[in-house]
């Protein structure tokens, strides 16, 4: 069995809250939106006062792990870089997996992170 977030669900949108540089003093912004059943990530970085990164959490689901190998995830970027990050009680407090990924600007793709 697998899970997914499927934001063809409206109120998916309402488990994603937005963590951005101003827990320590920057001006970004970001959130996260349902539009037209698509989780839309928008928001502006800024680097003033020691800034420079906007981001979403989702409160973690249980999931099914045993014979994974990674997650996909159909994307469509503006040509950044962006990194997913994945926590879980079996690493340390803090500790997260993480991968890179920079999308195409404007384009849909499916990408495999492992």
């Amino acid at each position: 069995m697998s899970r997914s977030i499927d934001f063809r669900e409206p109120d998916e949108v309402r488990h994603w809250r937005a963590i951005n540089d101003d827990v320590m003093g920057g001006v970004s912004e970001s959130e996260m939106r349902h539009e037209a059943g698509i989780g839309v990530f928008t928001g502006t970085l800024s680097l003033e006062h020691g800034g420079g990164f906007a981001s979403v959490r989702r409160a973690p689901q249980a999931a099914p792990t045993v014979g994974r190998a990674g997650l996909r995830l159909t994307v469509r970027g503006d040509g950044r870089r962006y990194q997913l990050r994945l926590y879980t009680h079996r690493l340390a407090d803090g500790a997260a997996y993480r991968a890179g990924f920079q999308p195409q600007a404007g384009e849909w793709r499916r990408i495999a992170l492992p």
